[in-house]
């Protein structure tokens, strides 16, 4: 594959998952279903590097779920046209989402 062809399957990625941020917003379970797939393993490293040892098997389902409405919302508010690539925009919001769900974990272990 030369650089052009790899432009042009980037252009042809970039718009299939622009297509499938707009069919989510619109209500689309089966695009927010293709997304959540496609982000899996950013999902789930975020998960693994925001939980705590002392967590319990219930604390690490919160995480998890905390995590996936941290993603949803993402989708629904990434600016299409921003400079900023959709996953390091997920990335992001998942992070800080995560940090203040630990941050608040926390607090009530303390009581």
């Amino acid at each position: 594959m030369n650089g052009i062809d790899n432009v042009i399957q980037t252009t042809q990625e970039k718009e299939k998952l622009y297509e499938q941020i707009s069919k989510a917003r619109d209500g689309s379970q089966e695009a927010l279903n293709y997304l959540k797939s496609k982000y899996a393993p950013l999902i789930e490293s975020q998960i693994s590097k925001h939980s705590l040892d002392d967590m319990t098997a219930q604390d690490i389902v919160d995480i998890r779920e905390e995590s996936l409405v941290i993603f949803c919302n993402a989708v629904c508010n990434y600016d299409l046209s921003a400079g900023v690539e959709f996953g390091l925009y997920a990335k992001i919001c998942i992070e800080n989402g995560l940090i203040s769900f630990v941050r608040s974990y926390s607090r009530r272990k303390k009581r």
